[in-house]
């Protein structure tokens, strides 16, 4: 059984609510059950006893406490890692600088024992080796001032140490492989240059290499032969090459050392924020604790008489959050209730309002996209039109135009044969006439082109053959220089031979003629083996184009010169596509022009 609200109590209607307005909405949407709201008030009424209270914040302290300490152990040990951390860079430098030091000592002794011929410094050499391979035990405190106070003899009495090389010792130190490497790449270069110091060594005792890598020769000793070895470039080089790593070797300890401190830092700084945190959620929950006994009655009657007043005016978005385990909760709930259905009512006259907006907004967007469609294929339709009305033309034009312009040009070859000694003028005129009957031909063979276009036939093609034969058959006047940059290992290209030489002879042709005082005309070939890509890029040092001739340069019966008709460009763009590739241009005003023809390597499927 449940019972309904079926209208505004007489306390609502007087301060001016009419039980007709919303007698619907109550009826139908702001009715509950009483069982709702005694479930309700049996699940608020659960209260906590202080008892249980102080056994909870009790367990919480516990456990404060003890993260506390576990955060504190945790920053101790962050601190012990960074200490041992620097500890490793100091290691690890000393290893660096023992092998740089055992270098220098090394050419020391050699250069020692060259000038002065004493044997002493080829002992001291030997045994540099021998410490530093792990030949023999090395001293307890081999210091870098070790070799110069034995030579000097005032090396106090020291125990020998352990019998490792310095390559083990690298090993032990955990050093990463890239820095085991830069190690072992200096001291290779060092063992190399010990090559040289045994050569100087053996020059001294008049032992010369046989050829072979042995110093069985004997000749006479050369000092001189050997200082040159010992003081020359390539020994100089040498040592530096073993310098390069090692300074790479600290470049690279100081980083990941630096890496780990900054790593052990943040993870302390976090450490300790967290510790920070804890004390700041225990003081947070003191003052909880303190007023709890505030909130649980005082709190919730100032908060239901600011709802009762707020509804009251007709904010129906307020709602009462009493959980104080009494009456109130129960007298919050019921307003909350009706408040929650009026204001649900409200939304969804707001979200209904939202929706009609956005579907309005929707169909404007729409209309606009169908007008831009329309349009685009009203011009698409208007330039089939002017196609099919070309295409006409260019049959009629075809037939008629070609023959008599073969007869011409026939005629001009014939005169230019018969009267090869005849004066300037005349040669002049006849070579006019002549680029004049080519023009001709190439502006009614660029109008057949666009509209009877043929479907590409791929074959396998040479680049760099093809950009030749091109240019054989194009008129390049003298002062226009022809740079190549076609590198000869080009792969080969599956396109229509036909098709690309059409292509690069428009190309080079447009080129030649933006032009007309002579300039450069550059041709350059890149293949992308990764994208699978050849590209062929035709740079003139021409006029160049304004930004406004750029976005029209591909439209028909567009030129930029006054012997065109603006048909070359757009076919050139056409058998590009249909081969599957692309054109760009860049061209800037007085700076030139550069086409760059993008075709793929593979068959095109």
């Amino acid at each position: 059984m449940s019972t309904h609200f079926s209208g505004f109590p007489a306390e609502y209607r007087s301060h001016g609510y009419q039980n007709s307005d919303l007698q619907d909405g109550l009826e139908t949407g702001y009715s509950y059950k009483i069982e709702d709201v005694q479930a309700l008030r049996s699940e608020e009424t659960m209260k906590i006893s202080i008892k249980t209270l102080s056994n909870v914040i009790g367990a919480i302290a516990i456990l404060m406490l003890l993260a506390m300490g576990l955060i504190i152990v945790s920053v101790l040990r962050i601190q012990d890692s960074i200490i041992d951390s620097q500890e490793r860079r100091f290691r690890s430098q000393l290893l660096a600088e023992e092998l740089s030091q055992s270098s220098e000592e090394l050419t020391r002794m050699a250069r020692s024992y060259v000038a002065t011929g004493d044997p002493i410094y080829e002992r001291y050499y030997l045994e540099i080796l021998a410490i530093r391979n792990g030949e023999s035990p090395r001293p307890q405190d081999y210091s870098p001032a070790y070799w110069h106070l034995l030579a000097a003899k005032q090396l106090p009495p020291m125990t020998q140490g352990e019998t490792v090389s310095l390559h083990e010792l690298m090993h032990r130190e955990g050093l990463s492989e890239r820095e085991l490497n830069l190690l072992r790449q200096a001291q290779a270069n060092s063992d190399e240059l010990v090559k040289i110091e045994r050569q100087a060594f053996a020059a001294i005792k008049g032992r010369y290499d046989d050829g072979q890598g042995v110093f069985t020769a004997i000749r006479e000793p050369d000092r001189d032969f050997a200082l040159d070895l010992l003081y020359g470039e390539r020994y100089v080089a040498a040592k530096a090459s073993i310098m390069i790593p090692i300074q790479h070797f600290r470049n690279a300890i100081d980083e990941r050392t630096k890496i780990e401190l900054e790593n052990l830092q943040l993870n302390q700084k976090n450490q300790i924020l967290l510790l920070m945190l804890l004390i700041v959620f225990s003081l947070a929950g003191v003052l909880f604790i303190s007023g709890y006994i505030r909130r649980a009655v005082l709190h919730p009657l100032a908060q239901l008489g600011c709802c009762a007043n707020e509804i009251s005016k007709g904010d129906y978005g307020s709602h009462c959050d009493i959980q104080s385990g009494n009456e109130l909760t129960e007298l919050g709930a019921h307003f909350n209730r009706m408040a929650q259905y009026i204001e649900r009512d409200f939304t969804a006259r707001l979200q209904a309002e939202d929706e009609i907006r956005k579907l309005n907004e929707a169909l404007e967007n729409k209309v606009k996209e169908r007008t831009r469609q329309l349009l685009a294929a009203q011009e698409a339709l208007a330039h089939e039109e002017k196609l099919i009305m070309l295409g006409q033309v260019a049959d009629a034009l075809g037939h008629e135009l070609r023959n008599p312009l073969g007869i011409m040009s026939n005629a001009v070859y014939f005169l230019q044969s018969v009267l090869a000694d005849t004066d300037a003028a005349t040669r002049e005129y006849l070579g006019i006439l002549k680029e004049s009957i080519a023009d001709m031909e190439r502006i009614v063979s660029n109008l057949l082109d666009a509209i009877r276009f043929k479907q590409p036939h791929a074959e396998p093609v040479e680049v760099a053959g093809l950009i030749e034969q091109t240019l054989r058959v194009c008129s390049v006047p003298a002062t226009v220089t022809v740079r190549r940059n076609v590198p000869a290992d080009l792969p080969v290209i599956h396109v229509d031979p036909m098709h690309l030489h059409h292509i690069l002879w428009n190309l080079i042709v447009n080129g030649v003629a933006a032009m007309p005082q002579g300039g450069t005309l550059e041709i350059s070939v890149n293949a992308d083996r990764q994208a699978r890509l050849i590209s062929i890029s035709i740079k003139d040092s021409g006029i160049g184009m304004t930004p406004d001739q750029l976005d029209k340069l591909f439209q028909p019966y567009f030129a930029t010169g006054d012997r065109h008709i603006g048909l070359g460009l757009v076919v050139v763009k056409r058998l590009i596509q249909a081969n599957g590739g692309q054109v760009e241009v860049i061209s800037s005003l007085g700076e030139g022009s550069t086409f760059t023809v993008m075709l793929p390597i593979d068959e095109l499927k």
